[in-house]
């Protein structure tokens, strides 16, 4: 028993020491190794984003250079952009943005006007239409008038005449003195009209879904869906005390005021129906120029709009 306490409390020779402190350094050196060997490739990452910024800072300092105001942002030649003081750039980079943002404004501007101009533009050529239907009508109806064989074919003449004058109606199409002075015995009222386009459009869900593809915002107004037609009627049949419905889009389109009181004398059920009607003989009848009314500040419908907006290409 005493001779196995002896072996195992036997001490290491200092070789044996040395051998194993060696061995611990050895490890601690492959270590750092390995860790030297990892700041060598991030030092080396770090060097080609370095050199990839470069290359682009020598591609774009040149073009932000080329567009600057000489007078406030004066400059010496220079060997490399690079050199540029850093501060100098940036207050040069924000003027850029200002003079950008301003002629984004300016843009928009311009834009708006052109609606306006095109908007001017279609109304005056459906009035010109419009006194051309009269003119004509005017023409046929004196003829007609010149020979009339009695007083009562006479009188119906020039009624005849008065209303294509005065509603814009077509020949042909007389209108009842009852639907002009006794809107009492209508069968509907406004309010039970409003009350039945609001309940339409709770109960009925929209069914068409985006298309992957677009059509085409030039696309006439007789061709618009039916689904996006009936729920634009839905909407802008209802009046509303800022105007921003039907009738303010039949008076952009250039229906005269006579007829718009005139329609609302009938009190029709869909009176967006009716605008939608007369404006489909005009060419300008676009999807587009019809966006642009809803968007308008008069109108104002952004709901119809954004639905236009996700079928047709108006943006």
């Amino acid at each position: 028993m005493p001779a196995s306490r002896s072996k195992s409390a036997k001490k290491q020779s200092p070789l044996e020491l040395a051998k194993e402190e060696a061995g611990k350094k050895q490890e601690q050196i492959d270590e750092l190794t390995d860790e030297l060997d990892q700041l060598r490739a991030q030092l080396n990452e770090r060097l080609s984003e370095v050199d990839r910024l470069r290359r682009k800072l020598h591609t774009i300092l040149p073009e932000i250079l080329s567009h600057r105001d000489r007078e406030k942002f004066p400059l010496e030649p220079v060997d490399d952009p690079i050199d540029i003081d850093a501060e100098y750039i940036r207050e040069m980079v924000y003027m850029l943005v200002d003079d950008l943002y301003i002629r984004n404004d300016r843009r928009s501007m311009v834009e708006q006007r052109l609606e306006d101009l095109e908007t001017r533009v279609t109304q005056q050529s459906l009035n010109y239409q419009k006194i051309v239907k009269k003119n004509l009508a005017c023409m046929n109806g004196i003829e007609e008038a010149l020979e009339a064989k009695s007083t009562p074919e006479l009188q119906r003449i020039l009624k005849r005449l008065k209303q294509d004058l005065i509603l814009d109606k077509p020949m042909g199409q007389l209108v009842e003195d009852s639907a002009l002075h006794n809107t009492r015995s209508l069968s509907h009222t406004k309010s039970s009209h409003t009350l039945d386009i609001i309940k339409e459009m709770e109960e009925t869900p929209f069914p068409l879904t985006k298309p992957l593809r677009k059509q085409c915002g030039e696309t006439h107004i007789r061709y618009l869906y039916p689904e996006i037609r009936k729920a634009l009627c839905n909407e802008l049949s209802l009046e509303k005390y800022t105007g921003g419905d039907w009738r303010m889009l039949a008076q952009r389109i250039g229906v005269s005021t006579e007829t718009i009181q005139f329609w609302r004398r009938l009190n029709m059920k869909n009176p967006m129906e009716q605008v939608l009607t007369y404006w489909k003989d005009s060419k300008g009848a676009t999807v587009r120029m019809l966006h642009r009314h809803l968007k308008h500040p008069q109108i104002n419908a952004l709901v119809p709009a954004k639905l236009i907006s996700d079928f047709y290409a108006v943006d």
